[in-house]
């Protein structure tokens, strides 16, 4: 008979357990931050009850957040397992890659103008001629369905 009670208070300890453990779960994603003692009033658990398990549930992974015991309050950080795989981490990598490739481009290109000779010379010879570079009344944008030229001696 006191096995069979040791078997069911057992059982009854890992479903006790489990909904704790979904419940902390659940206000990670319904709160930026918790006091651990209104947590621990949810739980039905003491305070350091609830460091602890908090603390074992971040370092295994299964929630993301901090602690602050100064001032008693838990910090949960939203979508991590967003980002915190190896696919997320492949993406970032990908998109840094075509980040520094345009850049790169960017610099090849602004290099190349600066030693074209053709440009240098329009460009000096514009400065020379003040009164031809257009006022900023005369800027037109493509995007409004004009075509006059911006800058005439870049052509």
């Amino acid at each position: 008979s006191s096995g069979i009670n040791a078997e069911y208070g057992g059982l009854a300890k890992q479903a006790l357990e489990n909904i704790r453990q979904k419940n902390v779960k659940q206000f990670q994603s319904t709160f930026v931050s918790l006091k651990l003692s209104s947590l621990a009033h949810h739980l039905k658990l003491a305070v350091p009850e609830v460091e602890n398990r908090l603390r074992r549930m971040i370092v295994s992974g299964e929630i993301s957040a901090q602690i602050c015991k100064k001032e008693g309050i838990v910090w949960f950080n939203k979508h991590n397992e967003e980002f915190d795989n190896d696919k997320a981490i492949e993406q970032l990598k990908t998109s840094l890659d075509t980040c520094m490739a345009s850049f790169l481009k960017a610099e090849e290109l602004n290099a190349a103008i600066s030693l074209d000779t053709k440009l240098l010379t329009k460009i000096a010879e514009s400065e020379s001629r003040k009164d031809n570079l257009p006022t900023s009344s005369s800027w037109d944008f493509p995007a409004h369905g004009k075509s006059k030229k911006l800058l005439p001696f870049l052509e």
